[in-house]
């Protein structure tokens, strides 16, 4: 017998210990939110929480979760009012909805996770990204040479990475520009001008959503959000001006710069 608390309630599963959390939940306690996808630990479609951590529920016997607490999608919120929800809602991201739970709780575990996690991560990404765009030209020349070179639309890999950096800049924010600029330049066939008007336009989306979900959440000082909403206006008109003008190394310079500060920052503080 595996004791655990399952949505708040305590629950005694009477199977054998090597049943996955998965089958616990869908058979024995009639939470058909939690989903069966791959059975390879690919898809994420049967992601739970556990103690506040995603766990792939297929990938976990319930004999290693004695005493544990679970929350799946039924337990995130009674009325689909947590803040992911609201958001997935106000975004119509809905497809075809079987793998959404796990997306959702994936999403929902970042929240949950402690700020000393971030602080060891986000200075590594960025240095990452930083790495990324120098190196930039010369992996696309690789890439062209090897019959590679990147597709007008970047494919899967760059919606994957877009994805990736919405959940990172709508949470964190911080150099997701610098983010933007690594994955766009590598994996679309254009020049750095136009890589950065359409990183602008996504960082914008990004900071939209975040913004709606904020203000639907907790208090918002409009007086500083109304600064930076006009100095983004200014800076927007002015950079689209004189960024054109910019030659590419220039302005790959600059991106690595902010890059560069953000991380100081971040380390330092």
């Amino acid at each position: 017998m595996t004791r655990m608390t399952v949505n708040g309630e305590g629950v005694h599963y009477k199977l054998d210990p090597e049943t996955p959390l998965l089958w616990a939940l869908r058979d024995a306690s009639n939470l058909t939110g939690t989903k069966y996808g791959c059975d390879s630990r690919d898809c994420g479609a049967c992601t739970v929480l556990v103690d506040g951590r995603a766990v792939l529920s297929c990938a976990v016997a319930i004999k290693d979760l004695e005493g544990a607490a679970v929350t799946t999608i039924e337990g995130l919120s009674a009325d689909r009012s947590h803040p992911v929800q609201q958001a997935w809602l106000a975004e119509q991201v809905t497809m075809c909805g079987y793998c959404e739970p796990g997306f959702i709780l994936a999403i929902a575990a970042l929240l949950l996770a402690p700020e000393r996690a971030f602080q060891a991560v986000v200075p590594v990404l960025i240095a990452l990204a930083c790495v990324l765009v120098v190196v930039q030209p010369r992996l696309s020349d690789s890439l062209a040479r090897r019959g590679r070179a990147p597709r007008g639309h970047g494919g899967p890999l760059l919606y994957a990475g877009v994805l990736g950096a919405g959940i990172y800049g709508g949470y964190f924010g911080a150099a997701q520009g610098v983010l933007l600029i690594a994955l766009l330049g590598l994996l679309l066939d254009d020049d750095l001008q136009r890589v950065n008007a359409a990183k602008n336009v996504l960082a914008g989306l990004v900071n939209l959503v975040a913004a709606v979900v904020f203000i639907a959440v907790t208090d918002v000082a409009w007086e500083a959000a109304g600064l930076i909403a006009l100095g983004a206006v200014v800076g927007g008109q002015v950079g689209a001006k004189i960024g054109r003008r910019v030659p590419a190394p220039v302005l790959r310079g600059l991106v690595v710069l902010v890059g560069v500060v953000a991380i100081v920052v971040l380390v330092v503080d």
